[in-house]
């Protein structure tokens, strides 16, 4: 919920300050070309397909995250998590982690899981887990193609800001 706030906010006030400017614009060719409709059985067909590859593609992901998360839930000692990772400097560093990592979501969850089973504070395992899904490099890297530099800065910066703010609040309230 709260990673919706943040990019819906994050999105109206960089469209109220005027940056849809900075959208690379695209030309689609012929306006007039006509696109056929795919039958039912074609639709189900790339469905199956475009299925079949997310599974192959996010497996790997999660079995590294289990995995990660399991050798973290039988090895790491909790006092080095609480020790190091607790405070509100523990966001900004979780953050800073965050970012020049790309991992799937669904493989970072299991390891999150176990570090706030060690005494990571929730707050701080939120902010690493938005900052990996949503402030990237490589995502960057993608936002590149349709976004001119001035547009990413302020994009990065307005997440990373929604996300330590939650990440803070987190702390504070749980």
């Amino acid at each position: 919920m709260s990673g919706i706030v943040i990019g819906m906010s994050s999105g109206y006030t960089l469209n109220k300050l005027g940056f849809d400017r900075y959208i690379e614009e695209f030309n689609f060719g012929d306006s007039d070309v006509e696109i056929d409709e795919p039958t039912r059985k074609e639709r189900a067909r790339e469905a199956y397909v475009e299925a079949k590859d997310i599974i192959v593609e996010i497996v790997p992901y999660v079995i590294v995250g289990v995995g990660a998360g399991a050798v973290i839930h039988g090895y790491l000692p909790g006092e080095l998590v609480t020790q190091y990772l607790s405070g509100p400097l523990g966001v900004f560093g979780a953050v800073a982690v965050g970012v020049p990592m790309y991992t799937d979501i669904l493989g970072v969850i299991p390891v999150v899981e176990s570090l706030i089973g060690k005494g990571l504070p929730v707050g701080t395992g939120l902010a690493f887990m938005m900052s990996v899904a949503a402030l990237s490099f490589p995502q960057f890297m993608i936002l590149n193609k349709v976004m001119k530099k001035e547009l990413i800065a302020a994009y990065a910066t307005t997440l990373a800001t929604g996300i330590l703010t939650i990440g803070l609040l987190f702390n504070l309230l749980l």
